[in-house]
């Protein structure tokens, strides 16, 4: 992989354009940027890329496509760090851009170059923005990484208040030099970034993708786009990067060792847990709140993502609260106790004694001027007292992401305790972030094609030279004469139809097999007629598929009826 430390890093930045270049040199000195600035341009500090006086470490590249495979050339030869390149009409642009594109990669060489059609990245470590428009972050001392081939996307996501520390805001683009893969990598390697967070449209090379992820330190949680097929095809024309299928993408992920969430919140809300004291072991939890109501939700929402809740019994819980309070999981503690100190420390204490990964407490506090919040405030000091007594972790969780405001979550994260930004996103961010196993397993590329479909006859064929029983059968082209011996099973023939059931082709039970001939002849002309296997145990349906991104995989499922 080539150095990138001096692009993510750079002492030295080169702006080279117009209007464009001007964003991004203010986004620098909003960063407090402290390294040398020069802007390029005919009426900038030096008029071209060749009058620069030495090589800088970075450049941000803001001219049409055409000037910037001329600039990104300039560049490479008088050894650059690196480069970004924000002009779009590449790959995503056709054949004449993916010509182009072909032409930037040889004109940057071995220097780095990341995009082409991106904004660049933003290391708020390090104070360096990179990046032509607004941002919402700030300088910090260690927080997670957001990459994203999207870089709108990116800049919706920095805008959160949900008290997540980004560490770096880094787009993709088209990735053509640059992937996710090498980001990734990147990451991994500074130790000031606690994890990864993903925005995927498309995973590039997925055996390099694997082998990164594989090999990373950190954990890393994945949003992916691209679910459906209006969702696939808008990814190529935006980013130039095929998505793949969704359910081979979801499987391709568990086995990088990559947690995938459903939603943008809840990446974010994920990213938390992961920031404040890493993946959980175990999915268990335990639910505390003052309201059955609550209560409810949390074991809906938590048997839904597949969490246990263990029992709390035999902690003593019940001999520090109200004796009306039964104690259970989720545990609604009522408000008999609120606001008494005395009471709630040593009963949440012993609630977080117990089995579970994690104790989330479920606590909305008041729109400010809204009424007395003392109570609301003696239930979080005690929770954090809760927390360093037992020394187990917590996560304080608000119904509605409104409900904590940027302040309140900044102000429980000092506490140790994770704030959690709204019930569902707050789940989904708690179950994505569960320890996942890495390097168990080798990608294996599929081999190149071209790909045939076989028939179901020829398929069985193949299996029983393979050593497979198969059922015993036959193709036929006309009506059978002799009458069954037993119970037979017929389906047109046909490599075209991937569920023959759906037009009508398969038809079970057959005792009349000239019957059911004709019926089936009518859809094709071939026939294929076999016993039906009796008294089975199980049945599954078992098969191998070519993804264009992934590459082959197999599935597995319940069959019959």
């Amino acid at each position: 992989m080539s150095d990138l430390s001096r692009l993510f890093a750079p002492k030295s930045v080169a702006l080279i354009g117009g209007s464009w270049c001007k964003n991004v040199a203010f986004q620098l000195q909003r960063l407090g940027f402290s390294g040398s600035l020069t802007h390029v341009n005919p009426k900038g500090d030096v008029p071209s890329v060749e009058a620069l006086a030495k090589a800088p470490d970075a450049a941000f590249i803001a001219v049409n496509r055409h000037a910037a495979i001329a600039a990104t050339a300039q560049l490479s030869a008088m050894g650059a760090g690196g480069a970004i390149c924000f002009a779009s009409g590449f790959e995503e642009a056709g054949q004449e851009g993916a010509d182009l594109q072909d032409a930037l990669l040889k004109a940057a060489g071995d220097m780095p170059i990341l995009g082409p059609n991106c904004y660049g990245m933003v290391n708020y470590l390090d104070g360096v923005a990179l990046w032509p428009d607004v941002h919402g972050g700030q300088r910090v001392n260690k927080g997670v990484a957001l990459i994203t081939q999207s870089s709108n996307i990116l800049i919706n996501m920095s805008m959160q208040t949900r008290g997540l520390p980004m560490a770096y805001l880094i787009t993709a683009g088209n990735g053509a030099q640059i992937g996710l893969s090498q980001l990734i990598d990147q990451m991994d390697a500074d130790p000031r970034v606690s994890a990864i967070g993903l925005h995927i449209e498309g995973f590039g090379d997925a055996q390099a993708f694997h082998d990164a992820a594989s090999r990373c330190s950190k954990p890393i949680l994945a949003f992916k786009a691209g679910e459906t097929q209006a969702a696939q095809a808008l990814t190529i024309s935006h980013t130039a990067s095929l998505s793949g299928s969704d359910a081979v993408a979801d499987a391709f992920l568990a086995r990088c060792g990559i947690g995938r969430v459903p939603s943008l919140e809840g990446l974010l809300e994920g990213l938390k847990v992961l920031h404040m004291g890493g993946a959980l072991k175990e999915k268990t939890l335990a639910s505390v709140s003052c309201s059955g109501g609550e209560a409810s939700l949390m074991a809906d929402f938590g048997a839904r993502l597949g969490f246990t809740f263990p029992s709390l019994e035999g902690l003593g819980i019940a001999d520090t609260l109200n004796p009306l309070v039964r104690v259970s999981n989720p545990f609604d503690y009522h408000t008999f106790d609120w606001g008494d100190a005395v009471a709630l420390t040593p009963a949440f204490t012993k609630i977080m004694s117990g089995p579970q990964a994690i104790t989330v407490f479920v606590l909305d506090f008041p729109k400010a001027g809204t009424g007395d919040i003392r109570g609301f405030e003696t239930a979080l000091e005690c929770m954090a007292a809760a927390a360093r007594l037992s020394g187990t972790r917590a996560a304080i969780l608000a119904s509605y992401p409104e409900n904590m405001p940027q302040e309140l979550a900044q102000r429980i994260a000092d506490l140790g305790l994770i704030p959690l930004n709204g019930l569902q996103a707050g789940m989904e961010g708690l179950s994505a972030a569960m320890l996942l196993p890495k390097g168990a397993y080798t990608y294996v590329p599929s081999p190149k094609g071209p790909y045939r479909q076989l028939d179901e006859a020829a398929a069985k064929a193949d299996l029983k030279a393979a050593g497979l029983d198969v059922p015993k059968g036959q193709i036929v082209s006309s009506a059978p004469t002799r009458p069954a011996e037993g119970p037979l099973a017929m389906k047109i023939l046909s490599a075209d139809l991937a569920h023959k059931s759906e037009v009508g082709g398969v038809l079970l039970g057959v005792t009349d097999p000239a019957a059911a001939y004709r019926q089936l002849s009518q859809t094709s002309a071939q026939v294929l007629i076999e016993e039906m296997v009796q008294d089975a145990i199980a049945e599954l349906i078992v098969g191998f598929a070519f993804d264009p991104v992934i590459g082959g995989h197999m599935v597995i499922g319940a069959g019959g009826y």
